[in-house]
């Protein structure tokens, strides 16, 4: 069982670039930055469970992952999480559709990404705002949260998906929140 633990702070007021050049000061190595279009599918038994199947596409490459939210250390979201890439987002997407799941969801955000203390931290913005979020273990993020002063951010519990279906729009019978424009 692959367990993702991950904490979320929401960047106001500029704090954003202020992370990002804490994270340069710092130890932390930059790992890059990229695009990514999340795609989530559910049905009522994964409603049931907290799950849902997502396509990601980033540039060319498709990631195919279940997520089902578990019960774990409080102030961390903690999740049963299996990923592996596949040739096909159509292909994919077909037979996600043929099991029976529906598009719920679709939203867009661009991501940088740093390796720090065996956690990773992505500085991410969505349509709706910017956030940070630390994945490791307990320990190790509370380690980088109080090492970089994440405490300054608010804590933020609710996932992307929720955030985005508050702030997209329904297209064709799912949930869009996205940019206008792709960052290149």
């Amino acid at each position: 069982m692959t367990l993702e633990i991950e904490k979320k702070f929401v960047l106001r007021d500029g704090l954003a670039k202020s992370f990002e050049e804490r994270l340069a000061e710092s130890d932390a190595e930059f790992v890059g930055e990229r695009f990514e279009a999340n795609h989530l599918y559910a049905n009522e038994l994964l409603d049931t469970k907290e799950a849902f199947i997502r396509l990601r596409t980033i540039g060319e490459s498709v990631e195919l992952t279940y997520k089902e939210r578990m019960t774990g250390a409080e102030g961390f979201k903690t999740q049963l999480e299996h990923e592996t890439l596949v040739g096909s987002f159509e292909e994919a997407e077909k037979i996600i559709e043929h099991l029976g799941l529906e598009k719920r969801l679709t939203y867009e955000k661009r991501r940088k990404i740093w390796d720090f203390a065996t956690t990773e931290v992505v500085l991410d913005e969505l349509p709706f705002g910017h956030f940070m979020e630390i994945e490791g273990s307990p320990e190790a993020i509370e380690f980088v949260a109080k090492s970089i002063g994440a405490y300054e951010a608010k804590v933020e519990t609710r996932s992307y998906p929720i955030l985005a279906g508050e702030y997209g729009s329904e297209i064709e019978g799912y949930i869009f929140c996205g940019f206008e424009t792709e960052i290149s």
